[in-house]
């Protein structure tokens, strides 16, 4: 480009033959450019587009770092096939840590029906222990009366054990457990995903996100809300039907 230019300078031409070798001259020099875009993007796939992101959102690489994939205010995954319903059935193994569950289980009964009825699958369940003070605390939280939540923890559990609504298969290892602790959040762990909910600070009902997490490695958080989780699981306390009459009158009265 800089080559006709000084050609044209040098030469006596009119302003219209000058201009003229000017627009070629930058649309040769975009061809080539063009061109040399094109076989660097091809070369460097999507290692090109990742530079640029990373570059212009910075925020997006350490998301992905830790295996975030999608924030919701639905439970779904951010890949959406197979759905979250279809991983809720489908999952070797799934761990729900909730205050009572009781909203999450009733709009997910079809998938849990399903779910049970398979053997060779684990399903944990991680509540509130209803004899723990904290329960007490969370009834003033959401302005509810004495026993409340004692009583809506206790019917998820008689339901879950000896409802007519759920059928476990004898190949089906379905477990209970209670923790006299306190949730910051709910979490639902799949086989290689795991799906946090924050809890609201003020009392009533409100929507929140639902950050999904995958497996990613040594140091993801999916790994670190597992181990979390598994150490919870230590300390928590098993429930059978063996042991859930002697639940009931120590929470109730």
């Amino acid at each position: 480009m800089i080559s006709i230019i000084v050609y044209t300078s040098t030469s006596i031409l009119s302003v219209e033959e000058f201009l003229k070798s000017l627009a070629l001259a930058v649309f040769s020099s975009s061809v080539v450019i063009f061109f040399y875009e094109v076989i660097y993007i091809v070369n460097r796939g999507d290692k090109y587009f990742e530079e640029i992101i990373e570059k212009r959102i910075p925020v997006y690489f350490k998301m992905k770092s830790s295996g975030m994939e999608n924030i919701s205010y639905e439970f779904e995954l951010a890949s959406h096939e197979p759905s979250f319903e279809s991983r809720l059935k489908s999952s070797q193994s799934l761990t729900i840590v909730m205050n009572d569950g009781k909203r999450f289980i009733d709009n997910h009964s079809s998938s849990f029906r399903q779910r049970f009825k398979e053997g060779g699958k684990e399903t944990n369940f991680i509540l509130l222990d209803p004899r723990a003070k904290f329960v007490d605390i969370l009834n003033k939280k959401h302005v509810k009366g004495e026993g409340y939540y004692e009583n809506k923890i206790l019917s998820v559990i008689d339901d879950l054990l000896n409802g007519p609504t759920y059928e476990v298969a004898k190949g089906h290892q379905m477990k209970i457990y209670l923790h006299d602790s306190f949730n910051t959040m709910s979490i639902v762990i799949l086989d290689n995903v795991s799906i946090i909910s924050p809890y609201r600070i003020s009392p009533g009902k409100f929507k929140v996100p639902h950050i999904e997490f995958q497996e990613t490695g040594n140091e993801c958080e999916f790994k670190n809300i597992k181990d979390d989780v598994d150490q919870l699981l230590k300390k928590s306390f098993h429930v059978t039907k063996d042991n859930l009459k002697e639940i009931k009158k120590a929470s109730v009265g």
